[in-house]
């Protein structure tokens, strides 16, 4: 994912959701890998829940229209999170 916001920095924004560590270890994780989208702290799975989800991992794409569309199932390889960013955004992954 940090990938995917430098790529598209400025025409997409990556918020990351942390559902199932303390804050502190969250927190730990970020920083070790040197992510700069901001995470938010969810230790009750409230998205999850929302979203009638379970599972890791999800991905919620918001078009600029307010349009969502969740994508559970497994992880996304760089094409396949390019195609759905594209598809449901409109924004194209480049580099």
């Amino acid at each position: 994912m940090q990938e995917l916001a430098d790529l598209t920095a400025g025409r997409l924004h990556v918020v990351g959701v942390d559902t199932r560590d303390s804050r502190d270890a969250g927190a730990s994780f970020a920083a070790g890998r040197g992510l700069s989208f901001p995470t938010l702290f969810d230790p009750d799975q409230k998205l999850l829940t929302g979203l009638g989800k379970v599972n890791l991992p999800v991905t919620v794409f918001v078009g600029a229209d307010g349009r969502r569309f969740v994508y559970a199932g497994k992880a996304l390889d760089r094409p396949a999170l390019g195609d759905l960013v594209r598809e449901h955004t409109g924004v194209t992954v480049t580099g």
